[in-house]
């Protein structure tokens, strides 16, 4: 009798926690196909400054609702993560361009394409970047 009580707590235990997994799993779907649009719409507010003082006036009510996805991504714990400086990293990077450069070793990322977002320590999105590629280093 214990036994079967104890095998039926197991599996609700269990269903439980398959349930969240699923939840989070949406919800990282959800915020994942969120990015792209956003992406956008913050490329689009950049070409506004070298516009007309009444497009300008107009970004920033768009600014303004930019700002409200944001808040909408912190609540639930997403966060863009800077590549530029650091050394490149195939877990939160994908290298989409090799530059030359005898400034910086092999491996520094350069240039962020796009920007690589993190929810809570988990990557929810690389970030697409230029890394630096020594000529001496490839021969």
């Amino acid at each position: 009798y214990f036994l079967l009580l104890a095998d039926m707590e197991n599996a609700r235990k269990r269903l439980s926690k398959e349930k969240q997994n699923l939840i989070q799993f949406a919800l990282e779907d959800l915020l994942l196909d969120f990015l792209s649009p956003l992406d956008t719409f913050e490329q689009s507010l950049g070409f506004c400054k070298n516009m007309s003082p009444e497009i300008q006036n107009w970004a920033v009510g768009f600014q303004m609702v930019l700002d409200q996805f944001h808040s909408i991504l912190e609540k639930n714990h997403v966060q863009p993560f800077k590549s530029v400086g650091s050394m490149f990293d195939p877990h939160k990077h994908d290298a989409i361009e090799t530059v030359t450069s005898l400034e910086h070793p092999d491996g520094y990322v350069l240039e962020e394409v796009l920007c690589g977002y993190l929810r809570r320590d988990k990557i929810l999105r690389v970030a697409r970047v230029k890394v630096v590629k020594n000529q001496a280093s490839s021969e």
